[in-house]
């Protein structure tokens, strides 16, 4: 008995031709994964229908200009410019005794935030003054980022757990970073 190796054979132009490793890359796959991927794909489409049309347009919008700032940050790093970067702090009043309820919400919404295009950081703070205060202070890469977060099926689960946990509306302020600057990890 022999066995032969798979030779992947040389492109023109160096390397090895795409659909030959391509093609070796779907071999070893496990069908599983392959499997979940599409039925995960075909539920984010189905979700997408159900949304409301004023939803996806806005969805769309914020995703368009999420792309523009995209490209012009890139176009920034090619020219050894920062790239920005843009906060916001929200400040929320709680109902008594409702805190960690609340807390284990946005805990949740900060973690699926973390999977989101343009997500850099975030940090949920209690003030010393206020314990049925919080704050939460989130870093972006743009703020058509963070709105496009707001149309996630995630972000709207967890807004559904935090409705009626508020004591009156939260406050906003949108920050332009200026400088990053944090300990090497």
């Amino acid at each position: 008995m022999h066995s032969q190796a798979l030779k992947l054979q040389p492109h023109p132009r160096g390397g090895t031709c795409h659909g030959q490793a391509l093609g070796k890359q779907r071999r070893q796959a496990d069908p599983w994964q392959a499997l979940d991927a599409v039925q995960q794909h075909a539920r984010s489409i189905l979700d997408e229908q159900q949304r409301p049309l004023e939803e996806r347009r806005a969805a769309t919008a914020a995703h368009r200009l999420g792309l523009a700032l995209r490209i012009a940050r890139g176009r920034a790093a090619q020219d050894g410019r920062a790239q920005p970067m843009m906060t916001i702090v929200t400040r929320v009043t709680l109902k008594e005794g409702r805190e960690p309820q609340w807390d284990a919400a946005m805990t949740q919404r900060l973690e699926s935030a973390k999977r989101q295009r343009g997500w850099i950081g975030g940090q949920l703070v209690i003030p010393l003054d206020g314990p049925n205060s919080r704050v939460i202070i989130g870093t972006w890469e743009s703020r058509a980022d963070w709105e496009a977060w707001h149309t996630d099926p995630a972000f709207r689960d967890t807004r559904e757990q935090m409705q009626g946990l508020e004591a009156k509306a939260s406050e906003e302020w949108w920050h332009e970073v200026v400088a990053d600057v944090r300990r090497a990890a």
